[in-house]
């Protein structure tokens, strides 16, 4: 069964369902009666990062909307009414239960597991809600604070064709997290090949990079930090 064979079985499966979104860990998504699917999956995705999480409902004025991951996917309900959570879990859960197991992929390098995490770099600021903090400046302000030192860097590297940078911050708790992606287009040689030691190296310094500006951050505002970093790299011929 394809994902839009699942999709719509899902929407055809539960009443009271004005649209619906299936997204896969990589980026790629489906939806039924979405307005954007683009900019939905753009706020979904960041969700992918954050550990621990299962699962979130949203009241609306009329309606609410549900959101659930259920293994590397996740599900994305709009409802005309209040929707029946345990239901919905259910209907989901044998849905995908009815799928063969695929074939477990082989084992990869540490940074090729980390572009599955993050396919695309798709890190959205746009689900975290705009947070004051205590020297007057909001999270976004801060986000491109490091976005910006981030390029800066990169500007400045002989080998780099192209980047990427994107940063969310929210506040958790009263703890300051960045969620880090970069995207980087680096030349590869005369025979266009992957340099995996150059990757490592530069990958150590970008990490390296946005925790010590993040901490930094976080010095002034009194605040502890947690920095989630994640890099891509591809080679440009």
């Amino acid at each position: 069964m394809s994902i839009r064979d699942e999709l719509e079985t899902l929407k055809e499966s539960i009443e009271e369902v004005t649209a619906c979104l299936l997204m896969d860990s990589s980026g790629r998504a489906v939806s039924c009666n979405v307005e954007d699917e683009e900019a939905l999956a753009f706020k979904l995705a960041v969700l992918f990062l954050l550990d621990g999480f299962e699962e979130m409902l949203i009241e609306r004025r009329e309606g609410a909307s549900y959101i659930k991951l259920h293994g590397h996917r996740m599900v994305y309900l709009e409802f005309s009414g209040m929707p029946s959570i345990p239901l919905i879990n259910m209907y989901i859960k044998r849905l995908f239960e009815r799928r063969k197991p695929e074939a477990k992929p082989e084992p990869r390098q540490e940074e090729v597991k980390q572009e599955r995490e993050v396919e695309e770099g798709e890190v959205l600021a746009t689900v975290a809600e705009e947070y004051v903090l205590s020297d007057g400046r909001s999270t976004g302000e801060v986000a491109n604070e490091l976005r910006d030192r981030l390029r800066v860097f990169l500007e400045g590297q002989p080998r780099v064709r192209g980047g990427r940078v994107v940063v969310a911050v929210s506040v958790n708790e009263g703890v300051l997290e960045f969620f880090v992606h970069v995207n980087i287009s680096y030349q590869g040689g005369i025979l266009g090949r992957r340099d995996r030691s150059y990757e490592r190296e530069l990958t150590s310094m970008l990490r390296e990079l946005a925790e010590g500006a993040a901490a930094k951050i976080g010095e002034k505002l009194n605040m502890k930090v947690r920095v989630k970093c994640t890099v891509e790299m591809n080679v440009k011929r």
